[in-house]
């Protein structure tokens, strides 16, 4: 219809038909997605794993990004003007307040707490990635050692045959002086 909507009238849509404590937790839910996290990371910046994991692209770029950077703000403003609203109704809202904040930090220990997972699932990745990256340059080493030893063991023949030679030469030698 065009018409100008206030924060009041859409917290007040808001905390009507969904609900404040829900509004928040679907934001979080949705934060938390392995589509919305994809979409955060730069294309260039995903893991082979995440990109075989999601088939298409559900959100763009752009989109994930503009939630990250205003879902705290926007949800800090919908409590302020939740609060004004009750404050200025003059109802009982610190049970709704407590109740609110409870969720809220449950999600964000829980969102640590998965990222702490990830985090040490990362660093175990990195750590298998370095032990595989020295098994192959201690192959590659081992081999090179095998081939010198080989080449040592061929010219010591070398000089054993060139040896035998030079002494059957100078035993040549010697009996002809021995004759003149």
């Amino acid at each position: 219809s065009g018409a100008v909507v206030d924060a009041c009238s859409l917290v007040a849509v808001v905390v009507r038909k969904i609900g404040l404590n829900n509004f928040s937790s679907m934001m979080h839910s949705l934060q938390r997605t392995p589509p919305f996290l994809a979409a955060l990371k730069p294309k260039k910046h995903r893991s082979k794993r995440t990109q075989h994991s999601i088939p298409f692209q559900l959100y763009s770029e752009a989109f994930a990004q503009f939630v990250a950077a205003h879902a705290d703000g926007t949800q800090r403003k919908l409590v302020q003007v939740y609060l004004t609203r009750q404050v200025a109704g003059a109802t009982s809202l610190a049970e709704d307040v407590a109740d609110h904040f409870k969720d809220l930090i449950k999600m964000q220990d829980s969102e640590v707490k998965q990222l702490k997972g990830e985090n040490n699932d990362l660093k175990l990745e990195v750590e298998k990635m370095a032990r595989s990256a020295l098994t192959a340059e201690s192959h590659r080493l081992l081999e090179k050692l095998q081939v010198l030893e080989q080449r040592v063991e061929v010219a010591d023949a070398e000089v054993a045959d060139l040896t035998a030679q030079v002494e059957a030469r100078t035993l040549e030698l010697e009996s002809v002086l021995a004759r003149s």
